[in-house]
């Protein structure tokens, strides 16, 4: 029994292991001592699995609004350019416009409100991923402190 623990352990770090299999696998590590070091190891990363805060909602990226960010990507390029170039030879465009699939946007105001709305959302994508990550290193950091204690 020993030796078929050790194996799921095993199977289990690599990433190899079923649902059923890792069902069995806590059983299995229940009913040992906590003097095995590699059993302690596997109880702790299935321990700190299990205790992980659940992620409120996934980040999904359509082709939509990947398509949305990368026009978005393009215009603050161009007006970026546009505004340095003009800056640069001290004059100032006369209009700014946009490509947005494949058609030309030469309003002004209209190519603003859609620059402003796309680095808006690029900015709430990222201070999403923002605080993820900080869960992330929180999450780990608590599991650490435990650990040490």
């Amino acid at each position: 029994m020993q030796n078929e623990t050790y194996e799921l352990i095993e199977r289990y770090f690599n990433a190899e292991t079923s649902l059923e299999e890792e069902r069995k696998l806590r059983k299995l590590l229940a009913a040992i001592p906590s003097g095995d070091p590699l059993a302690n190891e596997a109880k702790a990363v299935m321990g700190f699995s299990l205790c992980a805060p659940r992620k409120k909602r996934m980040l999904r990226i359509t082709r939509r609004t990947r398509a949305w960010l990368s026009t978005a990507a393009a215009i603050a390029i161009v007006f970026t350019l546009g505004f340095f170039a003009s800056n640069h030879y001290g004059n100032t465009p006369d209009m700014i416009y946009a490509y947005v699939n494949g058609h030309e946007i030469t309003d002004n105001n209209e190519v603003m409100q859609m620059m402003q709305a796309e680095l808006s959302e690029m900015a709430e994508a990222s201070e999403y991923v923002s605080e993820c990550i900080d869960e992330e290193w929180n999450a780990m950091r608590e599991a650490f402190d435990q650990t040490q204690q």
